[in-house]
């Protein structure tokens, strides 16, 4: 295979170069999607190989590319937070972060320069998208019961609860359809609605919030008042500081009947880990650390452990590399930038291959679109 241009503009992520097509890249996409599938099972021991034979073959696709300076200085920062973990802290936490990690930066770096045919993806997509809106009204289908009831692992109890999906991961499956119909919402905004009705009956509160969120982001800036947003934002940020004991003690049950106590619970739990000071205190680390550990013991005061994903990549990944690694990210899923910033409050999927797979293919196709909103309006 022939080097590719490093870059069609090497002053701004966004911009893509462009792409060739990967060889037998249905194969590639199948394992991203089982990669999440058997995350959620009980087959360990196939994960681990799929996640070696997806290392092996990312890596292989690295190294057919020209790279710019920034995107080495990712690898740089990678393998020296990596070996520095590996000195400092359990050989086997030092693994699992370098795996996770690895295979994230990998993603990053390979989905964005080339080009795949998304027709399987759409497929499986939607095919996941029906099997949550059957769940949310009937339960079942059968097939997915007997998934939950013999396979899963995780989620095994929810097949009465919130939908696990063809995933049977209920934090999976929810980000999947918000990336499917934040996409198919540029086609018609008529997908909008059906999305946020699909995730507000699959009870994923906060994803339809983060979706949410993103599509009031591109209205305004179709009415080029993304400046009125970030104002917003602000305001609102600096009210939030103020007025946090008063958030925190908020009963949502009081207001809906949509709310049950167990959103009420997480509710009180993620607003308290997020203006809690002792919650970055414990989570800070230069190096990469044990993220279970946060996730198991008790933090911040709260015996449920952290539920904020940006702790988590920050003790996965160490301080600068977190940093450096979520603003590549940022800059590169032009259409998704908002909802990856609010998803991150929770069980966000930033260092999730598929889900990374998924927002910088998906970019590659809405952002000539874009481009001409910002210009035209």
């Amino acid at each position: 295979m022939s080097n590719l241009p490093a870059s069609a503009n090497n002053s701004h992520e966004t911009t893509f170069p462009v792409h060739a097509t990967v060889r037998y890249q249905r194969t590639l996409v199948i394992l991203l999607f089982a990669h999440i599938w058997l995350a959620s099972s009980v087959f360990k021991e196939v994960q681990i190989a799929v996640e070696l034979i997806l290392g092996f073959w990312l890596g292989y696709l690295f190294l057919q590319n020209n790279w710019l300076k920034h995107e080495w200085l990712l690898v740089g920062i990678y393998v020296v937070s990596m070996l520095a973990a590996v000195m400092t802290t359990d050989f086997a936490v030092a693994l699992l972060n370098a795996k996770i990690m690895g295979l994230a930066v990998l993603s990053i770096l390979v989905f964005s320069k080339y080009r795949f045919d998304l027709t399987l993806s759409l497929w499986i997509l939607g095919i996941n998208s029906l099997i949550v809106a059957y769940q949310a009204l009937f339960n079942g289908p059968p097939f997915v019961d007997w998934m939950m009831s013999n396979v899963a692992n995780t989620f095994s109890g929810s097949i009465n609860s919130r939908p696990p999906g063809l995933f049977m991961s209920v934090h999976y499956s929810a980000t999947l359809v918000a990336l499917y119909f934040i996409f198919l919402s540029r086609k018609s905004r008529v997908f909008f609605l059906f999305g946020g009705l699909l995730l507000a009956g699959h009870r994923s509160f906060f994803n339809l919030f983060s979706f949410v969120g993103q599509m009031v982001y591109e209205w305004l800036a179709l009415l080029r008042l993304k400046r009125v947003l970030y104002l917003l934002l602000l305001v609102a940020a600096i009210a939030a500081i103020v007025l946090r004991e008063e958030i925190i003690t908020i009963d949502l049950t009081a207001y809906s009947d949509i709310f049950t106590r167990r959103e009420q619970l997480g509710f009180e739990i993620i607003g308290e880990q997020i203006f809690n000071i002792d919650s970055y205190l414990q989570a800070f680390t230069f190096i990469p650390a044990d993220s279970k550990a946060l996730a198991a013991n008790v933090f911040a005061g709260s015996d449920a452990g952290n539920e904020l994903q940006y702790f988590t990549i920050l003790q996965q990944g160490g301080l600068v590399l977190a940093v450096y690694y979520l603003w590549m990210l940022f800059l590169r899923v032009n259409g998704f930038q908002f909802f990856l910033v609010l998803s991150l409050f929770h069980y966000g999927a930033a260092t999730v291959p598929i889900a990374i797979y998924l927002m910088l293919q998906f970019s590659m196709r809405m952002h000539k679109k874009l481009e001409k909103y910002e210009v035209v309006n």
